[in-house]
C-alpha cells in the first residue's frame, strides 16, 4: 500500500516538473508558420465561434466558397489550444499591456502539458512491464529531457499531442 502511495506520488511529480520544465524552457516567440495557423483558429473558436481566420497558410490557398480563410490542418490540432486562449483572454481581460508577454507564454500551454502527460504515461508503462521505480524514474528522466519529446513540448504542433496518445495507446 505504501508503495502505490510513493509511486503515486512519484507519478505527479513527474508530471509537475516536466510540464514546469518544458513551459518554463520554451520560447518566448508567440507561434509560428504552421502552428500560428492552428493557434488561429483557436483564437478564432474562442471570440467568434467560427474556425474561419485572417491569414492564408500557405500564402496560395484558395478562400472557401464563401470567401472566407480556413485552415488546411484538421480542428484537431486546433482544440487542444483553447485553455492557451482562455488563459491568454484572463490576463488581457486584465491587463491589456500583458498581452504581449503571456501570448507566447499562453500558446504552450498545450504542448508542455501534452509533453508531461506522455512522461507521465510512460512513467506508468514502465512500471506495468515490470521495471522497479529507480529505473521507470530514469527512463522517465530520460525520454523527457534527451529524446525529441523535449523538442516537440517547446513547440505548438501537434506531434507532441501524437506522442501523448500513441504512447497511452501502448499503455
Amino acid at each position: 500500500m505504501a508503495d502505490r502511495a510513493l509511486e503515486a506520488r512519484i507519478a505527479r511529480a513527474i508530471f509537475a516538473t516536466a510540464f514546469a520544465a518544458y513551459l518554463l524552457s520554451s520560447g518566448r516567440e508567440p507561434p509560428w508558420g504552421d502552428a500560428n495557423i492552428q493557434y488561429m483558429v483557436a483564437e478564432s473558436l474562442a471570440q467568434r465561434g467560427s474556425i474561419a481566420i485572417s491569414k492564408s497558410w500557405p500564402e496560395d490557398l484558395p478562400r472557401g466558397q464563401d470567401g472566407k480563410i480556413y485552415s488546411i490542418y484538421p480542428i484537431g490540432a486546433s482544440l487542444p489550444q483553447l485553455p492557451g486562449v482562455a488563459v491568454l483572454g484572463g490576463v488581457t481581460a486584465i491587463s491589456k499591456e500583458a498581452r504581449g508577454f503571456a501570448r507566447p507564454l499562453t500558446s504552450h500551454l498545450a504542448c508542455s502539458a501534452f509533453g508531461a502527460l506522455a512522461c507521465l504515461l510512460f512513467f506508468r508503462l514502465c512500471r506495468q512491464r515490470g521495471l522497479s521505480l529507480r529505473a521507470s524514474s530514469a527512463a522517465t528522466a530520460v525520454l523527457a529531457f534527451a529524446t525529441t519529446t523535449w523538442v516537440y513540448a517547446h513547440y505548438s504542433y501537434s506531434e507532441i499531442a501524437q506522442a501523448a496518445l500513441f504512447t497511452d495507446m501502448a499503455d
